[in-house]
């Protein structure tokens, strides 16, 4: 049998016992540990949720007080991670959709699915269409949810597919809401010529 001192394993040697339970989120928010890459990686995602637009490395460096070499290979890493995404034209980051990937997990646990489900059916019942629920993101439609309608033609998307925005009635609806600049940035990404 292996036998080993009890301090070895004690984090603060002060005290006889470590309880590994479950730490209060109260004491996690001033917790002493700290993994720098990590604070710097929160820190860029947070810059960009807070800006109205995609963030250059340059405006990105003074705002995590790093300097660009740095702030390039955090970028480098969190785009590989699908966490942040690099407009290929400007350079600059916005969010990735991998972010609502993982937030919807944890909304799972709120059913966003759930409680957007009662609307759907309404809208299903009083028009006897298929209805769905989707987010515009990069000018493509993420299908979130959809209530099939009872009729013959059927729609071929599913739940978690993506399709450009200016090829399904429900992106263009969405496009139809957003301001003209947006509209502009996302008909040059997508190369849409009129007709």
């Amino acid at each position: 049998m292996l036998r080993c001192e009890l301090s070895n394993f004690l984090l603060d040697k002060q005290k006889q016992f470590h309880n590994m339970r479950r730490v209060p989120q109260s004491k996690t928010s001033d917790s002493p540990y700290k993994v720098q890459v990590l604070d710097r990686a929160l820190a860029a995602l947070a810059i960009l949720a807070k800006s109205s637009s995609d963030c250059s490395l340059a405006e990105l460096c003074p705002a995590l007080k790093l300097h660009k070499s740095t702030v390039h290979r955090l970028m480098m890493v969190l785009e590989q991670h699908r966490l942040v995404v690099k407009n290929p034209d400007t350079g600059r980051y916005r969010l990735g959709l991998r972010l609502y990937e993982l937030g919807s997990r944890a909304i799972d646990g709120l059913d966003l699915r759930g409680r957007a489900r009662p609307y759907l059916d309404r809208l299903q019942d009083e028009f006897g269409e298929t209805v769905f629920f989707c987010i515009l993101d990069e000018g493509q439609v993420f299908y979130v949810e959809k209530v099939e309608s009872q009729r013959s033609v059927r729609t071929a998307c599913t739940v978690g597919s993506r399709a450009p925005a200016y090829c399904t009635a429900v992106g263009k609806a969405m496009l139809a809401e957003l301001p003209d600049a947006e509209v502009s940035k996302i008909v040059r990404r997508w190369r849409v010529k009129r007709v």
